[in-house]
């Protein structure tokens, strides 16, 4: 079953399927920038949270001229004074959780990735994390920054670029100019 969000998941795609015993839920989602992956991350993140468990940190992604870098926080620690208020021993809530739920955090990269702390690396410049119950992990991942067209763009009217064009062209004018009058080689 496809869901086009939930209450607080506004932009989410939430697919629900059963295997086997097994209920697979799945959260997945686009962004154009930073700011907006630390928005929706943060709304997703808000949205999941209860007094007694909040299983993500929000996302923040860093760019530079090379690389890309992605950053944040997966959890499963119950708050125990929180599942106490439920009525529920929290040794007996830590069982069910460790029984029941894993949790998977997965990221697909733009470009090749150049440093993980994830648990494994799959084809396609994806990463994934694994949160067993009890556990805290960072989620860290750097990757090359591929050039597209925009940053091209950018690139060329900087001052920067310009300058960077600038020598480029004069270098090869200059190679061109010295290469012209040589004999051919025999």
């Amino acid at each position: 079953a496809r869901a086009g969000g939930g209450a607080g998941l506004e932009g989410w795609e939430v697919i629900s399927r059963t295997e086997g015993a097994l209920q697979r839920v799945t959260l997945a989602t686009t962004f154009a920038d930073p700011d907006e992956l630390a928005r929706v991350s943060g709304e997703v993140a808000r949205s999941l949270a209860a007094p007694e468990l909040r299983p993500f940190g929000p996302l923040q992604l860093d760019l530079d001229d090379r690389t890309v870098q992605l950053r944040g926080s997966a959890g499963l620690v119950l708050e125990d004074e929180a599942v106490r208020a439920l009525g529920v021993r929290p040794a007996r809530a830590r069982a069910v959780l460790d029984d029941h739920v894993v949790l998977h955090v997965q990221a697909r990269m733009p470009g090749a990735v150049l440093q993980t702390d994830a648990d494994a690396q799959g084809a396609g410049n994806t990463v994934t994390w694994t949160v067993a119950a009890g556990q805290q992990r960072t989620l860290r991942v750097l990757a090359r920054r591929p050039w597209t067209l925009a940053r091209l763009r950018h690139l060329l009217v900087t001052g920067e670029g310009m300058i960077a064009l600038a020598i480029g062209i004069a270098l090869i004018s200059d190679w061109r100019r010295a290469t012209r009058n040589r004999a051919p080689l025999p």
